[in-house]
């Protein structure tokens, strides 16, 4: 696949100052002369270029030299989808000059509830095209990089090093530990946001301050956070976190003297409120800790992930439809919460949320094989194996590939999953 969409910038095109910008100098619009004295003019900015981004020029604090910067500067978005959406969008708008889309995936109708650069026309199209004809059609200017792949250890470094500042808006904890650990071995600013059901949160990770890993120095427990499609999301806020990432590179373009830089900012939706926690550089910690041990990019698949499921402790949905055709009542239990399990019932089941599962032991019969269900199959694999270890003396299995799985298995067009 080309990592080149579109060649036909119609603006200047983007300089090779790879990581020249860094939060805390001088705003670039601030200037009233130049080192000659002279008032700063619109030399560089065509007719189109004064006319399409004239609110950004009547701004002291962009003006001429702060827009010629952004259409100079090259931005990676790691993730064409719900953070994804605005933030290309925003950047298009604003003029950057080169605008890099990096997904592997397609568009899917379940998509367009939140990741609002895609069209219902668009389903079935690689993101990464769907969402770079946008940006084209928002400003044809922009320069469109698309690179319909996943982001990985092998790719990472020479993909980031054609940019300027990377916007991390993926949506697994891999990505994550591997956007912000190439940037900090880059020299790149790391512009962070994520969301799970109503809350989100946003940080930049420059060099110098702190980083990815010094806010989650470990990745949480497999199966512990289920993931947006298990769980679900309001599909108005990574619009609101995609914003405040789209303004923090266009300050980190501008030299901004104060970004989000050593600071996270925490979102709750619903509640509508909005709190700012203070992050510090870890001196332990093993990328831009006082003794840094890491040094090149890692297997973070193998890093966060749970150990595969092990012959004998799963089944699959196919197998558990036949064994109820038979007659055989294995004892079902549907970890998911309740809104979830009525949405795609499963007959026959004991509905038991994940939280409450170590209390429930004294209801499940040892006599018969136990098989547990989540939304995806992550969740229930590892309760059977957290049953397992606190004593369960019956068979435990996880149904491989969760609600999801057994509704393909079914046959059930009506499934949220």
């Amino acid at each position: 696949m080309s990592d080149a969409a579109t060649k036909d910038q119609a603006g200047p095109s983007a300089s090779d100052g790879a990581g020249s910008y860094e939060a805390g100098s001088k705003e670039a619009g601030s200037r009233e002369t130049d080192s000659n004295g002279t008032k700063p003019g619109l030399a560089g900015l065509t007719r189109e270029a004064r006319s399409r981004y004239s609110r950004h020029l009547l701004l002291p604090e962009v003006g001429p030299e702060g827009q010629r910067r952004l259409m100079d500067a090259k931005v990676l978005i790691v993730g064409a989808g719900g953070l994804g959406s605005p933030v290309a969008l925003y950047l298009a708008a604003a003029g950057v000059g080169t605008v890099g889309l990096i997904d592997p995936d397609l568009v899917e109708a379940s998509d367009l509830q939140r990741q609002i650069i895609h069209k219902t026309s668009g389903v079935g199209r690689a993101k990464v095209d769907s969402a770079g004809e946008a940006v084209k059609d928002l400003n044809p200017l922009v320069e469109v990089r698309t690179h319909r792949l996943r982001l990985d250890s092998s790719n990472a470094m020479g993909i980031v090093a054609g940019y300027d500042v990377v916007a991390d808006c993926s949506d697994n904890y891999p990505a994550r530990y591997l956007v912000g650990d190439v940037c900090r071995l880059s020299g790149k600013p790391d512009v962070y946001a994520s969301v799970h059901q109503f809350e989100g949160q946003a940080a930049v990770f420059s060099p110098g301050g702190p980083c990815y890993r010094c806010l989650y120095p470990t990745p949480p427990e497999p199966g512990l956070l289920p993931s947006c499609g298990e769980a679900g999301v309001m599909g108005v806020l990574p619009g609101i976190l995609g914003t405040v990432q789209a303004a923090e590179v266009v300050k980190i373009i501008l030299g901004a003297p104060r970004t989000l830089a050593g600071r996270l900012l925490t979102v709750d939706a619903w509640l509508m409120t909005f709190l700012e926690i203070e992050l510090e550089r870890d001196p332990g910690c093993p990328l831009c800790g006082d003794r840094p041990t890491v040094d090149r990019p890692a297997d973070y698949e193998l890093f966060c992930r749970q150990e595969a499921a092990s012959p004998g402790e799963t089944m699959t949905p196919e197998e558990l439809l036949r064994r109820l055709d038979s007659g055989e009542r294995p004892q079902i239990v549907d970890l998911r919460d309740p809104h979830e399990r009525l949405l795609m019932p499963v007959p026959g089941s004991m509905g038991v949320s994940f939280a409450k599962l170590r209390a429930a032991m004294p209801e499940l019969d040892p006599g018969r094989d136990l098989v547990l269900i989540c939304g995806l199959g992550s969740r229930s694999l590892f309760a059977a194996r957290l049953l397992k270890k606190a004593g369960h003396p019956g068979r435990v299995l996880s149904l491989a590939g969760g609600a999801r799985a057994l509704a393909a298995a079914r046959g059930d067009a009506e499934s949220p999953y």
